[in-house]
């Protein structure tokens, strides 16, 4: 009986470690959304230096760059306005825990929230016919942001 038990958990341990190889987000990359008002001092602050020594050096770059911050902070209708001009994506130039580097840069009050960058993929391939360039209306219309997706 212990030998079973054994060799269940031994496949249990291979199935799940070939499971944990096969993540849907982009290796060694980071969503993260600072506070408005930390976006200037956040990448200088001694809090980034302390994740470049844990995790290794990285490099940074806006997400959105000709985002544009809302003028107000709600709708006419009472909906918070959606601020994009703050979201960055890092990406380590090591290998990285992904959601060990989520967990400590979540931790700190300047940050809105951190992420991994997840993959996006179509759920199915339209079978449309004007999907395709040849054919194209009259007007050589076709559909071509399907194939942009």
């Amino acid at each position: 009986m212990k030998r079973v038990l054994s060799i269940a958990y031994a496949i249990l341990i291979i199935c799940s470690s070939a499971y944990a190889q096969d993540v849907n987000y982009e290796r060694n990359t980071v969503i993260v959304k600072v506070n408005r008002n930390k976006v200037d001092t956040f990448f200088k602050s001694s809090y980034v230096a302390g994740l470049r020594e844990r995790f290794g050096d990285f490099d940074y770059k806006l997400e959105f760059p000709d985002a544009v911050r809302p003028v107000k902070d709600y709708d006419n209708y009472g909906r918070r306005l959606s601020d994009i001009t703050t979201i960055f994506r890092i990406v380590f130039n090591n290998d990285v825990s992904v959601e060990r580097v989520v967990a400590y840069i979540g931790k700190n009050g300047d940050v809105e929230y951190a992420e991994p960058l997840y993959k996006v993929s179509l759920l199915d391939v339209p079978d449309d016919p004007l999907a395709r360039p040849e054919n194209a209306n009259a007007d050589g219309a076709y559909q071509y942001w399907t194939r942009n997706v």
